[in-house]
């Protein structure tokens, strides 16, 4: 059986004096390990213990630097509230700092000298942040969406972005039916007029979601768990996401359709695709003239998707029935608009906010901090190649034996340095090596580089070094 092994090349020559300080800035990751032979069987797993796997090596920076070594105490800032179980799992073994509510020119302050920092939504982790912290290693955030971090300046400084995607799942799919639920029966008007004192049961009379077209806008984890319960409510599913396959709808039993059909057709429509400027403003004034005049509208994602004022119009105008809505363009939504009329449910970003959910999020955000702190592949890296898990199983051995290999052909080979070349051969030459080749880089630039060079940034320092990466499979 052949087993899986790379092959890494470079040509380069190091003056005494390179050579001494790669001596120096190298000694501290590299004691540990030994370069993979052709003849060697994949190296066991590390043996941490975690729910989702087993952590894998993530090539880092040598302490020399002044980041925080493998097993070395770190300080760690929490600069919003996360759950008491995440502070616990990080103090065990490092300095932590929480402090909450801080201003841009305060977290300058107190970034200094960190090497890592949890955020949620509220903290904004601005370049300017970034560019204050020069031993931070990491940033988590627990939870799902990462536009209140600058990930080109984490990736350009090679921070590592790490965050909670699974961790808020089945709090946001259940958010997303109670508020269109609260919107179809006339919940939230219907207990303030009787606290009131009034009994309008006539005028508040709502429709079932029974029969009825929900239209999903994003099929990710969040978006097949609302399609998949809705199905349980007898609901026709219908949904747009340009990648996404014929065959995935098919199992969760949706049809797929462009966006113009799915909101021309649709009685709910739920909105569950990330923030960027291609989804920006997604649903505006020409989206809103398509809907039926009897349709609801649904957002548990992003408020920035919506044109609130457009939404806010088409309702008070009578051109949209309703409209239940969890986020908004500005938080916290004081004042909003959408807040102002008695046909739109608003809740305050609820979503995410169960006790279960809150747990997770910190404890998963909480093991990709501490994994990336101790030298070990995070699992959900949002800055990094990204791999699957099954791929991740093959080619997680090889990470830290990759970045090793690279350091010592480039530390043997003369000349100037002109180009490298990776081979893979074996099993891994069938699965995704974006991981492997970044660590070789890392391997071959890390100990010559003024700039630090991570995982995240190697390809970027590659190009800046006017490296060229060839890669062959065998």
């Amino acid at each position: 059986m052949n087993c899986a092994r790379s092959r890494v090349k470079s040509s380069t020559r190091y003056s005494p004096a390179d050579r001494e300080a790669w001596a120096a800035r190298s000694s501290a990751s590299a004691t540990s390990a030994t370069p993979p032979t052709t003849t060697s069987t994949a190296p066991s797993a590390p043996s941490r213990a975690r729910s989702h796997g087993s952590a894998t090596p993530c090539p880092r920076a040598a302490s020399a630097t002044g980041r925080a070594g493998e097993g070395a105490m770190a300080r760690i800032l929490i600069a919003d509230q996360i759950a008491e179980q995440g502070v616990a799992m990080l103090g065990d073994d490092h300095e932590v700092t929480v402090q909450t509510g801080m201003s841009e020119d305060e977290l300058v302050e107190a970034v200094a000298d960190i090497s890592a920092l949890v955020v949620r939504s509220q903290t904004q982790v601005t370049e300017r942040v970034i560019e204050a912290a020069p031993r931070l290693e990491v940033i988590g955030r627990a939870g799902v969406g990462v536009d209140n971090i600058e990930l080109a300046a984490a990736t350009a400084r090679g921070v590592v972005v790490v965050n909670a995607p699974l961790a808020n799942t089945m709090s946001a799919t259940e958010h997303a039916f109670a508020l269109m639920l609260a919107a179809a029966r006339n919940v939230p008007r219907g207990d303030s007029s009787l606290r009131d004192g009034r009994w309008e049961r006539g005028r508040l009379q709502g429709v079932e979601l029974a029969g009825h077209t929900l239209g999903v806008v994003g099929l990710g984890r969040i978006g097949s768990g609302v399609a998949i319960r809705a199905r349980a409510f007898e609901m026709r599913v219908v949904a747009y996401d340009p990648f996404v396959s014929t065959e995935r709808a098919n199992s969760l039993g949706v049809e797929l359709c462009s966006l113009e059909e799915l909101l021309a057709e649709s009685d709910f429509v739920t909105l569950h695709t990330a923030l960027h400027e291609g989804t920006r403003g997604l649903i505006g004034v020409e989206q809103f003239k398509l809907m039926k005049p009897t349709a609801y509208l649904v957002n548990t994602a992003r408020g920035a998707l919506v044109d609130e004022q457009a939404l806010y119009d088409a309702v008070t105008e009578g051109r949209l029935a309703g409209a239940a809505i969890d986020v908004f363009s500005e938080e916290p939504a004081i004042g909003n608009i959408l807040t102002t009329s008695d046909r739109i449910v608003v809740t305050p970003h609820l979503a995410a906010s169960t006790a279960e959910a809150q747990d997770r999020a910190a404890v998963d955000t909480v093991e990709q901090v501490l994994d990336v702190l101790n030298g070990r592949q995070p699992q959900f890296a949002v800055n990094a190649p990204p791999v699957d898990a099954e791929t991740m199983m093959v080619i997680g051995p090889y990470i830290e034996a990759a970045e090793v290999a690279a350091r010592v052909a480039s530390q043997l080979e003369g000349g100037q340095l002109q180009g490298m070349r990776i081979e893979y051969l074996g099993e891994i030459a069938n699965h995704e090596a974006g991981p492997l080749r970044a660590a070789a880089v890392v391997g071959v630039l890390e100990p010559v580089s003024v700039a630090k060079v991570t995982i995240v940034n190697a390809d970027q320092v590659a190009e800046e070094h006017g490296l060229p990466v060839d890669e062959s499979r065998g």
